[in-house]
């Protein structure tokens, strides 16, 4: 019981900040589109409170950032981070942390763009009385499948694998559209993965994983597959960020990964 009157307080707490920051956004002419648990909760669960959450995802043009990160500032609102190579913000608002970023996973893992997924956003009524702009269920459902993955699939979180698991079971979840979206992507390897992983939970992602079998890069699949073991390794996580199916997309997102590394390593060292 006080696990889910906890996670209905954190809900309720989503919420409230999620509505200020909406509002926020509106004011300084930035779109906006709301991932992850602070709509699943409500959209894909009976009960909010059977959905835990302890931050608020939402996705901004890269354009737009510093527009956002502005306008926190000229509300006197705290940036616990920001990351120039992911570019995002990570801000604290009403007691919960909003994390704004411009990508879909890291940076070239797959061509899923924050543009795509505010063309086909949608509104949709909150509970709580307010509308909150939400991608298709098909593009939800593929940043659901990159959540997945880069929590090390099988050592993702508890409620991002049952996110994943449930939004392939929504009314409106058309198998044909989620694997087209996932071509568009270029992320065919990477929701293969995935679905492999879901399939004994869910008989549509063991569809999904047999639709993209014959497309997914099989040296990719068998090498996550032995590096997975070590999923804290570099070479894991550096292979990890070119899951895309076109090696045009390899070396930025490598690239990327490498300045992110240099930056940590750098910072774990002068903490020391």
């Amino acid at each position: 019981m006080s696990d889910r009157r906890d996670a209905w307080v954190a809900q309720m707490t989503a919420a409230r900040s999620l509505r200020t920051f909406l509002d926020l956004c509106k004011d300084a002419r930035v779109d906006v589109v709301v991932v992850k648990g602070a709509v699943t909760g409500f959209l894909l669960y009976d009960d909010v409170a059977e959905r835990t959450l302890t931050d608020v995802d939402v996705r901004v043009r890269p354009r737009d950032l510093r527009t956002v990160e502005r306008a926190v500032r000229a509300r006197g609102l705290r940036v616990l981070e920001r990351d120039d190579v992911y570019e995002k913000l990570a801000i604290e608002l009403g007691g919960i942390a909003i994390d704004v970023e411009c990508h879909v996973g890291a940076p070239f893992l797959t061509r899923l763009s924050v543009e795509t997924l505010l063309e086909g956003a949608h509104e949709v009524r909150h509970p709580m009385g307010f509308s909150v702009p939400v991608p298709s269920t098909e593009h939800h459902a593929l940043v659901l499948a990159v959540n997945v993955f880069k929590d090390k699939v099988d050592r993702a979180s508890a409620r991002a694998v049952e996110d994943a698991r449930r939004i392939v079971l929504a009314g409106d979840f058309d198998p044909a559209r989620f694997l087209a979206a996932t071509r568009r992507a270029r992320a065919a390897t990477l929701v293969y993965v995935v679905a492999a992983h879901l399939a004994e939970r869910s008989p549509m992602w063991a569809e999904v994983r047999d639709a993209l079998r014959q497309e997914a890069r099989k040296a990719f699949v068998a090498a996550e597959g032995v590096l997975s073991r070590a999923p804290e390794g570099v070479v894991y996580r550096l292979l990890c960020r070119a899951a895309s199916d076109d090696a045009r997309d390899w070396a930025p997102a490598l690239a990327h990964a490498l300045v992110f590394e240099l930056r940590r390593n750098g910072a774990a060292r002068a903490r020391r």
